[in-house]
């Protein structure tokens, strides 16, 4: 099968990045062919003002963007496009190039975009559903995206758009959603049940995994709000003085983490570093207060043979079993935080049996041939929607 894979790479890599990059190694090593359309926000900083102000206008619809597609697709004729991203620069036009020419199109939906400005349903600190099932205008007043309400203004009306002209429902022949929570919120949002499968991030390769600990507790990721840290801070007033817990990664609580964990802070990380001090921990804390997605790291977290202690909410909810593979801790609640990890602290070999029953986990789902199957399985059912319509 030839396979054309679109996305806009944002200013600073991230899952989405990594997910195009597994599957693009997935699909090669089953000798299909892939092709990719990529464009990169870093691009944007060497615009005139001219061109920054011309943007505001073309995050709708980019013709450059049609052209070069359709080019693409008249020389290449993939049998599926699959897309990631497309703000702001490719845009919705690659629906309509791939639409011109009869091209299936499967699309990931690695965050809410589509139902809200910023992409997380998440504001001022919480979880906020304001605008699914009504008109992303309404995000304006809060100018959601970014801060701006410039910038909020002309991503709600690429969206609001694209409802009204019924791309959405209409020019996409599959989405895939990551988990069974995500597609729930996309079809209260209005996008079409049928087409919405459900398939979990993978792993491109086996990490390798450790039942055995150093009594450690590990946090990993941006130290900022919307990753829970200032619950972590709070919960470890009232965790056990012995029960240790590391902090890698970096943000706007750097100073404050430093302040109260010291030595225990281990800076940002590269990727093979922090798999190692995974692999060592007790568990994963993952006190994230957004809904969240289908986050990499607890998949990472289960392929290591360790459990996660996660906020209930969300993904996290689903993916983790509360007891069998991890502890769920009442969002937000940093005394509850406590209480979870206290618990781990003194229940090693009840921890120990979760990692082995999260190993248990990743091998049943996040594989890169049960992955597999299910790509492909998606391809096959956007080709043939495609064929029925055409």
């Amino acid at each position: 099968m030839k396979i054309l894979q679109v996305h806009n790479y944002y200013q600073y890599s991230g899952g989405e990045d990594v997910v195009l990059k597994n599957e693009h190694e997935l699909l090669t090593s089953k000798k299909h062919t892939v092709l990719q359309y990529l464009k990169n926000n870093s691009e944007i900083a060497n615009y005139s003002s001219f061109q920054k102000g011309k943007l505001f206008f073309e995050t709708s619809y980019s013709k450059k963007s049609y052209r070069e597609i359709l080019e693409l697709l008249k020389v290449e004729k993939p049998d599926v496009a699959h897309v990631h991203n497309t703000l702001p620069l490719i845009t919705p036009a690659v629906y309509y190039a791939c639409n011109e020419l009869n091209i299936p199109v499967v699309q990931t939906l690695h965050n809410y975009r589509l139902l809200c400005s910023n992409a997380y349903l998440f504001r001022n600190g919480k979880v906020c559903e304001e605008c699914i099932g009504k008109s992303l205008y309404h995000s304006l007043k809060y100018g959601c995206y970014r801060d701006s309400r410039i910038q909020t203004f002309a991503l709600a009306r690429m969206i609001e758009k694209h409802s009204k002209l019924g791309t959405w429902s209409t020019k996409i022949d599959a989405y895939i959603a990551l988990t069974n929570f995500s597609k729930k919120k996309f079809v209260e949002g209005g996008l079409p049940e049928d087409k919405i499968i459900v398939k979990p991030n993978f792993l491109s390769s086996d990490l390798g995994f450790n039942y055995n600990t150093q009594n450690y507790f590990l946090f990993a990721g941006r130290l900022d709000i919307t990753k829970g840290i200032e619950v972590i801070l709070e919960a470890n007033k009232n965790v056990n003085q012995n029960a240790k817990i590391l902090i890698a990664g970096d943000g706007s609580f750097k100073d404050k983490v430093i302040s109260v964990f010291n030595e225990n802070f281990l800076g940002q990380l590269n990727h093979n570093a922090l798999m190692k001090y995974l692999k060592d921990s007790t568990a994963l804390i993952f006190p994230s207060p957004l809904f969240e997605n289908m986050p990499l790291t607890i998949v990472e977290t289960f392929a290591s043979g360790k459990p996660v202690i996660a906020s209930n909410l969300g993904a996290m909810a689903e993916l983790i079993e509360d007891g069998r593979t991890g502890l769920l801790f009442e969002p937000g609640d940093s005394k509850d935080l406590a209480e979870k990890i206290n618990w781990a602290y003194t229940h090693k070999e009840e921890m120990r049996q979760m990692g082995i029953n999260a190993r248990k986990e990743y091998e049943e789902k996040y594989t890169a041939e049960k992955n597999y199957k299910i790509l492909m399985d998606i391809y096959e059912k956007a080709i043939e929607y495609r064929r029925k319509r055409s």
